[in-house]
């Protein structure tokens, strides 16, 4: 799933940093941010409390890196769409739609 910027009717909210606190879907249940870390030839995920996003950039998240990990996940077909609400510390909350790319379960 690619994060994109927020964009929200604010003045200015395209101008100015921000930071993604959560992120969480009505349609999948209960999910967190989490980033892959490498130590000595392993790796583990570690919880995410923020992610940074720049002015004007994009946040890529993606297996082995920062990605949202949903702890219970319902039946998911590929080329299904689910909604996701980001939730940023400037901006508020955030309605984006992402699209399954496996099949889960």
């Amino acid at each position: 799933m690619r994060v994109m910027r927020p964009t929200r009717n604010t003045p200015f909210a395209h101008l100015s940093k921000d930071a993604l606190l959560y992120a969480d879907s009505p349609e999948l249940g209960v999910s967190i941010l989490r980033r892959t870390v490498r130590r000595t030839g392993t790796g583990r995920t570690d919880p995410v409390w923020a992610v940074d996003v720049p002015a004007g950039g994009t946040v890529r998240m993606a297996p082995g890196g920062l990605r949202v990990v949903i702890l219970d996940p319902p039946v998911l077909r590929a080329g299904q769409n689910v909604t996701y609400l980001l939730w940023f510390r400037r901006s508020g909350k955030v309605a984006v739609r992402a699209r399954v790319n496996e099949g889960v379960r």
